[in-house]
């Protein structure tokens, strides 16, 4: 198509045709409207025509499958703005340590891999609930921030579930 950023970028607000609302980019340098690259503005151009096109004839199919997470019980999801970033709330028995409850951070497109692997975990006392995520800065460091709530019964025998 075109290596220049600006026909991109000039050509987005002539998109009115479009039902959808563009896939929102994380809030990083790298994906600020000025700075982004003509591959970059193409291919999100070109996901909104092909998205919005597939959306009214109504044949949206899955771009790719990832089975990664089918060995434990997945609990909660939080996709962050962009796609770049997925967090779960994982839920698995250990023969040694029993029941365990973890919170994972997913790269969805890692660039040692090119493909989603966990770059954080956390584990957690009890079963996460109601999880969330968002960019966030703390401190003056950019991040992702992850919130969730906790149930902890009072009593230490009492082992009922939410």
């Amino acid at each position: 198509m075109t290596k220049k950023a600006a026909v991109w970028k000039r050509l987005l607000p002539h998109l009115s045709q479009i039902e959808q609302p563009l896939a929102p980019l994380p809030p990083s340098k790298a994906y600020n409207m000025r700075n982004l690259t003509a591959h970059d503005m193409e291919l999100v151009v070109s996901r909104a025509l092909s998205y919005d096109s597939a959306w009214k004839k109504g044949v949206v199919k899955p771009f790719s499958h990832f089975g990664g997470l089918a060995f434990h019980k997945v609990s909660d999801m939080a996709l962050l703005p962009g796609g770049h970033f997925l967090v779960t709330s994982i839920e698995y028995h250990d023969h040694e340590f029993g029941d365990m409850h973890v919170i994972h951070l997913w790269c969805m497109q890692h660039p040692a891999t090119n493909r989603p692997a966990v770059i954080a975990y956390r584990c957690t006392e009890s079963p996460p609930y109601g999880l969330t995520a968002k960019y966030m800065t703390i401190n003056g460091e950019k991040g992702i921030a992850v919130g969730f709530m906790r149930k902890k019964n009072k009593e230490a025998t009492d082992k009922r579930k939410v």
